[in-house]
């Protein structure tokens, strides 16, 4: 389906960090590892190719999915 994406953002450094993205599909991203329980890490009012900068804990990552 063409209206399905995820992305994996990883950390591998000591530090956290901000990496810019570009989401490809407009709408709602449920951060799938903690979103439930950190409501705010989830993303709404995205725009397609719209930059966006997306913060990534050290040593961890963050997983987000098209909803």
């Amino acid at each position: 389906n063409a209206d399905q994406y995820t992305l994996v953002a990883l950390n591998f450094t000591e530090e956290p960090k901000w990496a810019p993205f570009w989401f490809p599909l407009s709408g709602s991203y449920r951060e799938e590892l903690h979103g439930d329980v950190e409501p705010g890490l989830s993303l709404s009012g995205v725009e397609a190719l719209v930059p966006r900068d997306l913060w990534v804990p050290s040593n961890y990552g963050r997983v987000w999915t098209h909803v």
